[in-house]
């Protein structure tokens, strides 16, 4: 799986190991900055390269990550196949809504 590291796929820390078996969660942790109070701020999904369509999306409301302290958001399980991209990006508002959104880190994690 290279989740959005094309480009990477020479480098052994890069290798997939993702089992197609299982179901994984993934995570970001992110925080925005704008004068809006509520409505959509960041974007984030899975799309699979292979069966050309997104398997999974949300977008998370600025009330619940507006704010100096970044907070984890997680989409739904979900099984991965080899060749996905992982996308996060701002909602499309008027720049003084969202004025900025950080992402710190993002997981994935294989259910058991």
């Amino acid at each position: 799986m290279q989740m959005g590291l094309r480009g990477y796929g020479e480098d052994e820390r890069y290798t997939n190991n993702i089992d197609p078996k299982k179901k994984y969660t993934v995570s970001i942790w992110a925080r925005a900055e704008g004068k809006a109070v509520s409505g959509p701020a960041i974007t984030v999904g899975i799309y699979s390269n292979n069966r050309r369509k997104i398997i999974g999306e949300m977008q998370v409301d600025i009330s619940k990550c507006k704010g100096k302290t970044y907070k984890r958001f997680s989409l739904p399980p979900m099984v991965l196949d080899d060749d996905v991209t992982m996308f996060i990006a701002p909602t499309a508002r008027p720049a003084d809504q969202v004025s900025a959104i950080y992402i710190d880190k993002i997981t994935l994690i294989r259910q058991k």
